[in-house]
């Protein structure tokens, strides 16, 4: 090498070749190279959730091959235990859910052991339990799937004994339904029986015994290859067995035991490998520290009985619950799920048998299906759907509220393993376009995606800060940052702060009130240039006040205070100004009052510096909580979001108008049919869309609403954290036109957090979340954009140091760091997060050396 510029492949910038795209392609997408020479979009491989049932324990599900439908099974546990069935549709990478049905209407189920589908008759069979105490009866029902509703049969009994442990398959060859279960009337021996579909209804044959003790977490699966059942189940607290089987008219015939873990299996699962044939088992090892196992069992060509196990394979590093597998055909893999129970998460790993290996089953990386999951293993199921090819996982969601949802997994999605290079330009769907190719230089946009950048904590306050809000005085471009001072008797305190870059200084406090305040709120009025800065006085019954602030260079006065409800008390304080009709709206709710959700008015007077309130008005006339306040400057309408606490708790949003010193309301909206709380809002200007952040089921949600006369009506809600959300506040910040979410993350430590969300019609989407604080509780979260700088300002007391109070600036930002290394992430972005595939260094904020792996 004798030149600088042999350091570079030929050509200007780096090597380009033109590739046909499959799927439409963004500028700078990281790809990959399909089977068929084209390249797609590195893509993630699970689906957004779908909610199926407010709360669903016992879950199993099937699929329809007539009707090309994945069918839900499960205990309606919201209500009164129900059994309760659904019919799922796969299109467009979703699935969607038709009516509910209940086989035995208002009859009590204590559990769900199956789902099947009777391709003989075409016909869905649930088997399931009743209650009774010392007797529980084992039912099935039959249906016949009809569009997406379900007409079913009556209830079939099997035994009128104490069933529990119950498993069930349907056996292709002879057409027949096999049910196993624990007979809690005869000594818990292992019992099964045989079912012959007709209409919508089953015939039973008589009971045989497979094991003359107890026998516990039974399941069982037909190999169709071999024309035999494969039985699993576990003796007393210890070891796992499994026997071979074969039906003959309407009763079984058992082979000899075979032990694949002497020591203790907990819930054995079967799955059948259609490609190696080969029934494939999975179970909790809790023998060996209950980590998951997978391997394969080899049955006799001839005999009724296993020949033997191969050597499992240990699939978790930690301790496991399992959840019944599926065969991903399109694949030739096994999908094993299961619950991790170091983190609660729902995980997903391909299973792939490799003939002649000594340990023949090859387990792939993990895939987190959902956070959390369920309990148990008859808390989630998952089946495939041929139609579609993709996975279908049916789980309860313990962070949404224990409702049943679904998502697909898809293992046909382009994966970061086949990364080629970066789009040079948008390409269309099968049109061709120039892809930077690893040992190139790419230069441009978009390669990572957006997220949240911080700027230094600045102190405005010592230790044992409470209560902050923060404000932007666009007349004097200044921040209005109010608290309670710990340096003054913890004293509702004012102080002004000017953002200059990324950093923050500021000027000397002002006492509001020789008390301290609560749930302080602040707003700029942009007529008459002063502050607004309302709280609840501790030291009067937390009665409702408000103070008109002046800023004059980095220093803030008020007048005193005025009463806005007289003397009584008040909570959940926000307010918002009227542009408009040049107004202050407070609303909040009156403990003086049955805690109704109360507005007022507010006018600013000259003369005397303060503000003049109307008469109350009564927005919600049943317990209240939770105010969040907005104004929409398209409608000039105020918009107030409140849990509804006399109506279940649900997320309620009503618009008010304004005309003099009152407010009227139109008709209250539902955008959340759930428990919601901790409201928080703010107006895309943007987008001309009022937006408002909650926590409902313990996950942070956010929804557009849309305001027409006196109405407003929302999309659907969308998870900005799947895990849990707290003391949220938003701002908008209309340099990016982004809604900046900042909140507490109770499921990381409480550590302050924030999102950058952007709307689109009726939706939100957004980008990663991050951190800015390093550690420890952040609590007391404010935010206001300062339209001088183009940052959002998030203040905050910093529980990692102290308590003290502190604010710092948030930009959005896609900025490579020059000298770090990029990795594909299995969504298509980069980032600096460690995986198998090194896309390059950057040599710049929007360049990267893509290197040859």
């Amino acid at each position: 090498m004798s030149n600088l510029s042999d350091l570079l492949p030929s050509g200007a910038g780096g090597k380009s070749f033109d590739f046909v795209a499959s799927g439409t392609l963004a500028n700078g997408q990281a790809v990959g190279l399909t089977s068929d020479g084209k390249v797609a979009a590195i893509s993630a491989q699970v689906s957004s959730n779908v909610e199926f049932a407010p709360r669903a324990d016992y879950i199993w599900s099937a699929y329809d091959t007539q009707n090309n439908k994945v069918i839900v099974g499960y205990i309606e546990a919201a209500t009164n235990n129900n059994l309760e069935v659904v019919v799922g549709t796969v299109s467009g990478g979703t699935i969607t859910f038709g009516t509910v049905t209940e086989p035995d209407g208002t009859n009590t189920h204590s559990s769900l052991f199956a789902v099947l589908y009777d391709s003989s008759q075409n016909k869905v069979v649930t088997v399931s339990a009743g209650t009774g105490g010392d007797s529980v009866p084992g039912y099935v029902f039959v249906g016949t799937v009809s569009g997406t509703s379900i007409t079913w049969g009556s209830k079939l009994t099997f035994t009128s004994a104490y069933i529990s442990d119950a498993g069930a398959c349907f056996d292709a060859t002879s057409n027949k339904v096999i049910i196993v279960w624990k007979d809690g009337n005869n000594s818990d021996y292992g019992t099964s029986i045989v079912g012959t579909t007709s209409g919508n209804s089953m015939s039973f044959g008589s009971n045989v015994v497979f094991n003359s003790a107890s026998a516990s977490d039974n399941a069982v699966i037909h190999d169709p290859s071999k024309n035999r059942l494969c039985l699993a189940y576990r003796t007393g607290a210890g070891p796992g067995h499994a026997r071979v089987g074969i039906v003959s008219g309407t009763s079984i015939t058992w082979g000899n035991t075979y032990t694949f873990d002497s020591s203790s299996a907990i819930d054995p699962r079967w799955a059948y490998d259609s490609t190696n044939q080969l029934p494939v088992l999975v179970w909790q090892a809790a023998g060996a520290g209950s980590v998951g196992k997978v391997t394969a069992g080899v049955i006799h060509s001839s005999l009724n009985y296993f020949d033997s196990f191969y050597n499992s394979t240990t699939f978790s590093s930690g301790s496991v619950i399992i959840v019944p597998p599926t065969f991903y055909t399109s694949q030739g893999k096994t999908a094993v799920l299961y619950r991790e129970m170091s983190s609660n998460s729902l995980i997903l790993k391909l299973v792939t048998y490799v003939a002649g290996e000594t340990f023949p089953m090859s387990v792939g990386s993990a895939v987190t299906i959902n956070p959390a999951s369920g309990q148990g293993s008859n808390y989630a199921s998952a089946v495939y759907d041929p139609d579609a090819q993709v996975v279908v996982n049916n789980f309860r969601n313990t962070q949404d509220g224990n409702k049943g949802n679904t998502n697909l997994f898809d293992a046909n999605a382009t994966t970061s393993s086949s990364f080629v290079g970066i789009t040079e330009a948008a390409i269309s769907n099968t049109a061709t376009g120039a892809v930077t190719l690893q040992g190139g230089v790419y230069t441009g946009g978009n390669l990572l995606p957006y997220a949240p950048s911080f700027g230094t904590a600045s102190e405005f306050s010592a230790a044992n800060t409470t209560k902050t809000a923060v404000a932007f005085d666009s007349s004097n471009n200044k921040i209005v940052v109010v608290y309670n001072n710990p340096s003054d008797s913890l004293y509702g305190t004012a102080i002004v702060g000017t953002v200059s870059g990324s950093s923050i200084t500021y000027g000397s406090p002002f006492r509001l009130r020789t008390s301290s305040i609560n749930y302080p709120t602040v707003t700029f009025d942009s007529t008459a240039n002063k502050v607004n800065i309302v709280f609840t006085n501790d030291l009067n019954s937390n009665r409702l006040e408000c103070m008109t602030g002046t800023i004059s260079g980095t220093s803030i006065s008020a007048a005193s205070p005025i009463l806005v409800n007289g003397s009584n008390g008040a909570t959940y304080v926000s307010s918002a100004f009227d542009v408009n009709a040049n107004r202050l709206v407070i609303c909040w709710v009156n403990t003086s009052n049955s805690s109704y959700g109360t507005a007022a008015v507010g006018t600013y007077n000259s003369g005397t510096g303060q503000q003049g309130f109307g008469s109350p008005v009564v927005f919600n006339s049943g317990t209240t909580s939770a105010c969040a306040a907005v104004y929409d400057s398209n409608s000039n309408k105020v918009v107030t979001a409140y849990q509804d606490s006399g109506n279940s708790g649900h997320g309620t949003a009503i618009v008010g108008t304004v005309s003099g010193t009152s407010i009227s309301f139109g008709s209250e909206a539902v955008f959340e049919s759930a428990n919601s709380f901790l409201m928080a809002g703010t107006f895309d200007s943007n987008a001309n869309k009022a937006v408002f952040t909650y926590q409902s089921g313990s996950k942070g949600k956010a929804v557009v609403g849309t305001v027409s006369g006196t109405s407003i009506s929302f999309g659907s809600s969308v998870n900005f954290d799947e895990s849990s959300a707290s003391l949220m506040s938003n701002s908008f910040d209309t340099s990016s036109n982004k809604v900046v979410i900042c909140f507490q993350d109770t499921a990381n430590s409480n550590v302050g957090t924030a999102v950058f969300g952007t709307v689109s019609g009726t939706s939100i989407s957004f980008a990663a979340s991050s951190a800015f604080v390093g550690g420890g509780i952040t609590s007391n979260i404010s935010t206001t954009f300062d339209s001088n700088v183009n940052k959002t300002i998030v203040t905050f007391v910093d529980g990692s140091d102290s308590t003290k109070g502190k604010a710092l600036t948030i930009t959005e930002s896609n900025a490579l760091t020059i000298g770090s290394t990029y990795y594909v992430q299995d969504d298509g972005t980069l980032g600096t997060g460690s995986t198998s595939i090194v896309a390059g260094e950057a040599l710049s904020a929007t360049s990267i050396n893509l290197v040859n792996t």
